[in-house]
């Protein structure tokens, strides 16, 4: 009878183990939500990866871009500092975290972490040209030309960046 009852326990928890989630099974849910534009159900995803492994950093960086794309900045930069937390040398997170301050106008928030995002990963063209939009909305032109022109550099068929910095020479008579 012991050994019936041993038996059966470890077969109820090898079952149950087996049948349990993982925190990527989670995230690839999250991803085909994402996809299909249901952020509800990616964000319920996303946490349940979170809550099986709490250091999945990208885990925490997809939820942060999900919470952005529904205008919940505030979650959404909480996800992204988790991320640095747990990776200060993702470039990613700095810049996207720097994107959303540039939304709630926190200009020098954002400058700070695009200039680290830039200061990891010089190559990104696109951390440059969203720094230079936060530069010109705090009317630095000369800046926000120097890293449009930077942005250029790095992307030479990028026509937005040359048209803004065509278009900022001519507003300011340069």
């Amino acid at each position: 009878m012991k050994k019936t009852v041993l038996t059966l326990l470890i077969t109820c928890a090898v079952c149950v183990m087996s049948c349990a989630k993982s925190a990527e099974d989670y995230f690839k849910s999250a991803q085909a939500h994402i996809e299909q534009k249901d952020y509800d159900e990616a964000v319920t995803d996303l946490t349940e990866a979170i809550k099986v492994n709490p250091r999945y950093a990208d885990a925490y960086y997809n939820r942060g871009v999900v919470y952005y794309a529904k205008k919940d900045y505030d979650k959404a930069i909480a996800d992204f500092t988790e991320v640095i937390r747990l990776d200060t040398r993702l470039a990613e997170a700095y810049a996207n975290r720097g994107w959303v301050y540039q939304y709630k106008s926190e200009y020098d928030k954002a400058i700070a972490d695009l200039t680290e995002a830039i200061r990891l990963d010089p190559k990104d063209g696109w951390a440059y040209n969203s720094r230079a939009w936060v530069y010109c909305k705090q009317d630095e032109y000369d800046k926000a030309i120097a890293d449009f022109e930077a942005a250029l550099h790095i992307n030479p068929d990028d026509a937005d960046s040359k048209e803004t910095i065509e278009l900022i020479k001519q507003m300011r008579g340069y």
